[in-house]
């Protein structure tokens, strides 16, 4: 997985398992520009790039050579300009661009060939599905969060380039934090931990479970033994976690056997208070639901996993 976080002093680079784009997002204390008006509404975005060395085709080749960027502010921005960039990440460069504070953008990311000219990818081999949101009130701050995740393409696939990194997983970065609302601290099996630990991904998948629920029971064993729930849930996108009430983690791991012992987990305040964090309710188990970092419940569903599940963990 690739991850962008829009962080103070940080770079663009490729570590032996994780890729990550990051840029500082500060004040602007220059004249004002173009349609971006004056200067005290403004925030500066500094990005640098580097790395991509260990994306080698199966031919031994480095076909990514090049990053387009764009950042896109929503119509009822109507001072701010959209960040259209192309760039070579063969070499280490930097650019710098202006926001619009206060406004909403969204951003996608994309990997690939570089044309001759170096205006534009002649090809893609990584992109982002789901363009990645700045809040109004994110777009005011110093440290703006950005989350990029570019998936391989099929062009990307047909000359073979890697879904891994350095032989080992590509894993989630998650530098961006989640809001302290939602970053609780659990109980599992070995003591506890803080939500984060656990949410790692772009999205996590919530099971509302309890020991007596035949439909609960039923539901975690056909999930444990599901090849492609575990595909899903361990991938670059998607985490899952089971949530029982108090005192029936070892229970639950037990009924329901295999690897669920990691996966499940208690809250103090039961299936009610942690539903409550994400704006969620729980008024029959099981009740599954999937939720971005910001906390907001993207889907869900009572009694089976929520439509937008396999579409969204993919």
């Amino acid at each position: 997985m690739f991850t962008t976080s829009l962080k103070a002093l940080s770079k663009f680079s490729l570590a032996a398992s994780t890729l990550a784009l990051s840029a500082s997002c500060m004040p602007n204390s220059s004249s004002g520009i173009g349609s971006f008006g004056n200067s005290a509404h403004l925030s500066e975005i500094k990005i640098a790039v580097s790395g991509l060395d260990t994306l080698v085709a199966t031919d031994g080749s480095k076909p990514v050579t090049g990053l387009h960027l764009t950042i896109i502010p929503d119509s009822a921005c109507t001072a701010g300009k959209p960040i259209d960039k192309v760039m070579s990440t063969s070499n280490s460069q930097s650019m710098q661009e202006k926001i619009v504070k206060g406004c909403n953008y969204e951003a996608k990311l994309a990997l690939g060939k570089l044309s001759s000219d170096s205006t534009s990818l002649t090809d893609v081999y990584y992109e982002t599905i789901d363009s990645s949101k700045i809040t109004a009130e994110q777009s005011k701050a110093d440290n703006v969060p950005l989350r990029l995740a570019p998936q391989l393409t099929a062009a990307g696939k047909a000359i073979g380039l890697p879904e891994k990194s350095g032989g080992k997983p590509v894993e989630p970065v998650t530098a961006d934090q989640l809001p302290a609302k939602i970053n609780v601290q659990l109980t599992s099996s070995s003591g506890a931990v803080a939500l984060d630990k656990v949410f790692t991904t772009p999205y996590l998948l919530i099971d509302f479970s309890r020991l007596g629920c035949p439909p609960c029971v039923s539901m975690g064993k056909s999930n444990e033994a599901s090849s492609s729930f575990k595909t899903l849930t361990t991938g670059a996108k998607c985490r899952a976690m089971t949530l029982v009430p108090r005192g029936q983690i070892s229970d639950w791991a037990s009924e329901i056997g295999g690897e669920s012992a990691k996966e499940t987990f208690e809250y103090s305040s039961g299936h009610a208070g942690f539903a409550e964090l994400f704006g969620s309710s729980v008024s029959a188990t099981p009740t599954v639901i999937l939720v971005d970092r910001t906390g907001k419940v993207v889907d869900e569903a009572t009694g089976q996993l929520p439509n937008k599940f396999e579409s969204m963990c993919r």
